[in-house]
């Protein structure tokens, strides 16, 4: 995450959304300037997902980082039920966010547990509902 605005909380929690709907786990970081070196230190991680701005999304040699790093548009392509890839690539979150994700089923609302947050600025855990 690269910014603490409105817009990027909400892409945010979408993106949790979508992820543990998925079955996995989502973790948030909060980096001011991401390197291949900060993002070395988590291993376990499949992919990460670059919420920023349209320039910034395409600013990263993805060839240098041990793990993807994917748009949170190409993140819902991959992971959302019943999205199909129309040819048509926005780098742009915030057009998502206008875009309704499928309803989740009662069983998939319930049991919601607290997560915990990294913010690699400060480097404390922080707690949030998720």
């Amino acid at each position: 995450l690269a910014s603490l605005s409105h817009r990027y909380f909400e892409m945010v929690q979408r993106l949790k959304r979508v992820i543990a709907e998925s079955g996995r786990r989502p973790y948030v970081f909060y980096v001011g300037k991401i390197n291949p070196a900060k993002l070395a230190n988590f291993p376990e991680i499949e992919a990460f997902v670059l919420v920023a701005s349209p320039e910034d999304t395409v600013s990263h040699d993805e060839k240098e980082y041990y793990r993807p790093l994917v748009s949170p548009f190409e993140l819902e392509t991959a992971l959302v039920r019943g999205r199909e890839w129309s040819g048509r690539y926005d780098l742009d979150f915030r057009n998502l966010l206008v875009t309704p994700l499928p309803e989740a089923g009662p069983a998939d609302s319930e049991g919601e547990e607290e997560e915990a947050e990294l913010s690699l600025t400060s480097g404390a855990m922080v707690r949030s509902a998720g």
